[in-house]
C-alpha cells in the first residue's frame, strides 16, 4: 500500500461506522412487526427485514456481539484471474491431477473487527452448526447476533432445531440474492486474490497454511477497512 492509498483508506472507526450505517440502525418505528429470526422474518420484504435486523441489534444493547458470517470454498484448482504479462509471454497456469477442496467459515465482528474462522471439509448443515458452536466458544458470554445469507445449510431444519436450544444466539437472514450486503464477501475476495489467484499449490496443506498466514496478518483494523470497501 502506498502512502496515498493509506490516506484514502477509511479509518477503522469510520469503517465500523459505515458498516453499522449499512445495517440500518436509523430504523424508526417497527411497531407490530414480530421479530422471529427463523420463521416470520424470512418472508418479509428486504427493507423490512433489514429493519428487523437493525432493531434486534438495538434491542440487544451494547453488550451484544454483532457478527456477519459466510463461508467460501478453497480448492487446489487455481482461480484464474486477469493479470498483466509481457507481450508474447502469456503465463500458463498448471492444474492439479485431481482437485481437492475445503470450506472456510468466517465471521466478522462489526464493532471490534475481530475475525473468527473455521476450516471444514464441506459446507453442509452440520458443518454450519459446528461453526456456530465454535462462535459460542470464542464469544463465551453475552448475546450473539449473527447475520448470514439464505444458503441452504443456513436454513436447514437441523440448524433451526439446534438454534431452538440456544439462548444466546439469534440468527438473521439477509434478503435473497443480496450477497453484496454481507461485508464478509469483501474479505473472501481479498483472500482469494492474494493467495489463490493464478497459483497452483502442490498439495492442500500449503494452501491452508497460506489461508492461516493471511488471517494472521489481517488485523481488526484491516478487516473493518476491507469489509467496508
Amino acid at each position: 500500500m502506498t502512502g496515498n492509498e493509506a490516506l484514502a483508506a477509511p479509518s477503522p472507526e469510520a469503517a465500523s461506522s459505515q458498516l453499522h450505517h449499512e445495517l440500518g440502525e436509523e430504523v424508526g418505528q417497527l411497531a407490530g412487526i414480530a421479530v422471529n429470526p427463523l420463521d416470520q422474518v424470512a418472508g418479509l420484504e428486504p427493507l423490512v427485514r433489514r429493519r428487523v435486523e437493525s432493531q434486534a441489534v438495538i434491542d440487544a444493547g451494547p453488550a451484544a456481539t454483532v457478527l456477519y458470517a459466510d463461508e467460501s470454498r478453497l480448492q487446489l484448482l487455481p482461480l484464474v484471474r486477469a493479470m498483466w504479462h509481457w507481450v508474447g509471454q502469456q503465463l500458463r497456469i498448471p492444474t492439479p491431477g485431481s482437485n481437492v477442496s475445503r470450506a472456510v467459515f468466517g465471521a466478522l465482528n462489526i464493532r471490534s473487527g475481530q475475525w473468527t474462522y473455521l476450516v471444514r471439509q464441506r459446507m453442509r448443515q452440520e458443518d454450519f452448526v459446528a461453526f456456530l458452536e465454535h462462535l459460542l466458544t470464542v464469544y463465551a458470554s453475552g448475546p450473539l447476533i449473527l447475520i448470514v445469507d439464505n444458503y441452504s445449510s443456513h436454513t436447514a431444519g437441523a440448524v433451526k432445531a439446534w438454534l431452538a436450544q440456544q439462548s444466546r444466539l439469534q440468527l438473521f437472514y439477509l434478503p435473497t440474492y443480496c450477497s453484496d450486503l454481507n461485508p464478509v464477501e469483501n474479505i473472501w475476495l481479498r483472500l482469494k486474490n492474494e493467495i489463490a489467484a493464478n497459483r497452483l499449490y502442490g498439495s492442500l496443506q500449503p494452501l491452508l497454511d497460506s489461508v492461516a498466514g493471511f488471517f494472521d496478518d489481517m488485523t481488526p483494523e484491516l478487516a473493518l477497512t476491507w469489509a467496508a470497501q
